[in-house]
């Protein structure tokens, strides 16, 4: 099989023929790195599989967590490029070198099952006819657990104070202590997770389904795996009847703050190479949202507590407001020049603070419209919150 400056063309799997066809010469990929020559070693009996320009392509089997030697042909009066693998998920490269005759020499590894064609062709790229080198890699098996002391973990914090009811932005340190990535995937790729947990309050995260047959890769070296350490009840339960240690009474629709105390960051895995000491922590108590949002102030007057909450004062007073952390809320908004919204701040948790000028006498209702606040690729439930409040100024 030929092509003109990369362009990739298929062929007939009969008997072995060439195809060429033209195309800009600037789409051929440059070749990326290589080792010095004589530097890309693979274990004595490594299966090897040469790449070819014609039809049929050649192909290999070769077994999960098994080296291999992909070489690719020289050409005259140009160099190969590198091996493009389209299915990385498979196959990773360990090394490759530039051979003295132009041709090339890569090392790689199989990590999880599965197929990939592997491609190369020449550089640089020319007006005339170029090889579209090809060969198919089919991996089988299942992945080995990694061999005992191969993979350690630890648990890393911003800090082991956190305030009750926030999120916590943390990172699972995994080191490949070996020098080949390490594929955790056994049929379905493991579930984990981090969370918080004491003698009375357990973590018992419900595990996703269905099974995910994804790899899970864990490269040589340091590997920060990111999590949000959320400081809530794990869940919580609309019926009074069913609630547990894990699952007390909603707060609206979102799970209860912690209470302060000592707890434990644990780990929780499918994986048994994936393990990590607990860190202690110490919740610490924060300021929560007070009934109606409205804080207390002595010119401030609660005249009712329960839905729509309404409030007295008189004019140049100001209302300062607290919604609940937990939500992603609109900037709330005043329905009368009476009352104007100001100093409008938010937190990562979710928590508004703003504060409500009384600039006239008469009657506003100041609202805004909160979603549920949940981490990045997590299912959220499609529910909203509105909060209220009904402001008379007098002189």
């Amino acid at each position: 099989m030929l092509l003109a400056a990369g362009a990739a063309v298929a062929s007939a799997m009969t008997a072995p023929s060439r195809t060429s066809m033209t195309a800009p010469p600037t789409t051929v990929p440059l070749p990326t790195t290589t080792v010095p020559r004589g530097s890309c070693p693979a274990p004595a009996g490594s299966p090897t599989v040469t790449l070819s320009d014609t039809s049929p392509i050649p192909s290999i089997t070769v077994s999960v967590n098994t080296t291999l030697v992909a070489m690719v042909p020289p050409w005259p009066d140009q160099s190969a490029t590198d091996i493009r693998r389209v299915n990385p998920t498979v196959l990773s490269e360990t090394c490759t070198e530039l051979l003295s005759d132009g041709g090339r020499r890569t090392v790689l590894y199989a990590l999880s099952t599965g197929q990939s064609l592997i491609t190369a062709t020449v550089t640089p790229p020319t007006e005339t006819m170029m090889p579209a080198w090809q060969a198919t890699v089919t991996v089988t098996g299942s992945n080995p657990l990694p061999p005992a002391g191969a993979l350690s973990s630890v648990i890393d914090l911003p800090s082991t104070t956190p305030v009750a009811g926030t999120t916590v932005d943390g990172d699972l340190v995994v080191t490949n202590h070996t020098d080949k990535t390490i594929n955790l995937t056994q049929g379905c790729k493991p579930f984990w997770s981090v969370g918080l947990q004491s003698p009375t309050i357990p973590y018992n995260p419900v595990e996703p389904t269905p099974c995910e047959p994804a790899p899970f890769l864990l490269a040589p070296g340091a590997n920060r795996l990111p999590f949000e350490l959320r400081v809530r009840y794990l869940g919580c339960s609309t019926n009074s009847e069913s609630t547990s240690p894990s699952y007390p009474p909603c707060v609206g629709t979102e799970p209860p703050p912690l209470p302060p105390g000592s707890y434990e960051a644990v780990l929780v895995s499918q994986s048994p190479s994936l393990s990590a000491a607990p860190v202690n922590v110490e919740v610490v108590a924060g300021l929560t949202a007070p009934p109606c949002g409205v804080v207390p102030s002595p010119e401030v007057v609660t005249t009712n507590s329960t839905r729509p909450c309404m409030v007295a004062t008189h004019v140049g007073a100001t209302i300062h407001i607290v919604l609940d952390p937990g939500f992603t809320w609109n900037t709330p908004t005043s329905d009368s020049s009476v009352v104007q919204v100001v100093n409008v701040q938010r937190q990562s948790s979710g928590r508004l603070d703003a504060d409500l000028r009384a600039v006239n006498v008469g009657q506003a209702t100041v609202s805004s419209t909160g979603s549920i606040l949940c981490p990045p690729g997590q299912a959220c439930p499609a529910l909203a919150r509105l909060w209220a409040v009904h402001i008379t100024v007098s002189p």
